[in-house]
């Protein structure tokens, strides 16, 4: 296990204690599935505070041909990590619909 990944498994753990239990496990996979690729092509990120915008626009490009729900689900994700865990105030990069 990479650091990255203890860093959001420590992070996740309050938020997958509380609220729906099958939305909140299924949206931490997605968080972790999203870290996991980045990780796995830009081998320099170490941490979760590395994670930038470039990082999230080249995964919706790397999975541009995932369906409407999944790419929506990943997208909740990966605003919960922006903005909850990582604590930015702007939004992250939105996958395009075409």
């Amino acid at each position: 296990m990479t650091r990255m990944e203890m860093e959001l498994k420590q992070a996740l753990h309050l938020y997958q204690r509380t609220g729906g239990k099958k939305n909140r496990k299924n949206q931490a996979e997605k968080i972790l599935s999203f870290c996991r690729d980045i990780q796995h092509h830009d081998p320099k990120l170490k941490s979760i505070g590395q994670i930038g915008r470039r990082h999230v626009s080249g995964f919706w490009r790397r999975k541009k041909r995932l369906a409407p729900s999944t790419k929506l689900a990943y997208y909740y994700g990966i605003c919960y990590l922006w903005c909850k865990i990582l604590k930015r105030s702007s939004t992250p990069p939105h996958y395009d619909n075409g």
